[in-house]
């Protein structure tokens, strides 16, 4: 597009097209073909210039080769050009081995992100429960000094109650 826009500019087709290729290979371009084709330069009987540098496999798969098409309009008639620039090469079994183990990584650590906080609450969940059976179990034995300041029941207090010392012992 850049080298018709200069041509329907009446610039040279040849610097244009020269330019385009030298700033295509300084951006990183492995390698660049241009085809102009049409009444360049006004002349009467049309013919197409090809300038190319670097390399352009245009016949294997894995070449990442784009290409581009533009057309000049000119007073003298219209002006094709066709652009095919060499990225490199594209290594599709190696490229998506490393895609599936980035993926599978990143699965983990979501899995792992996800489990964290479920275990958190899982074990939140399961906490009265264990406490419960504690305070059961407790009844059935003879508080330390330590649990006394704390309020615990002790054997006593649940002895006299009754239901709750059975209810120890069918869990034990």
């Amino acid at each position: 597009e850049n080298i018709a826009m200069q041509i329907e500019k009446r610039a040279s087709y040849r610097r244009a097209m020269k330019k385009a290729m030298q700033l295509a290979m300084s951006k990183g371009a492995l390698g660049i073909k241009v085809h102009c084709k049409g009444r360049l330069g006004g002349s009467e009987i049309a013919r197409r210039e090809k300038y190319h540098e670097g390399k352009v496999p245009l016949n294997t798969f894995r070449a990442d080769v784009e290409y581009g098409f533009a057309q000049a309009f000119t007073t003298y008639g219209t002006i094709g050009i066709k652009v095919w620039i060499y990225k490199g090469d594209i290594l599709v079994k190696k490229e998506e081995a490393e895609q599936r183990r980035t993926w599978e990584r990143q699965t983990k650590e979501k899995q792992e992100t996800v489990a964290e906080p479920a275990a958190a609450e899982s074990e939140a969940a399961v906490r009265p429960e264990i406490e419960a059976a504690e305070e059961k179990t407790v009844t059935a034995r003879v508080p330390s000094p330590s649990e006394e300041k704390k309020n615990l029941p002790s054997k006593e207090s649940t002895e006299k109650s009754g239901s709750d010392d059975q209810g120890a012992k069918e869990i034990q």
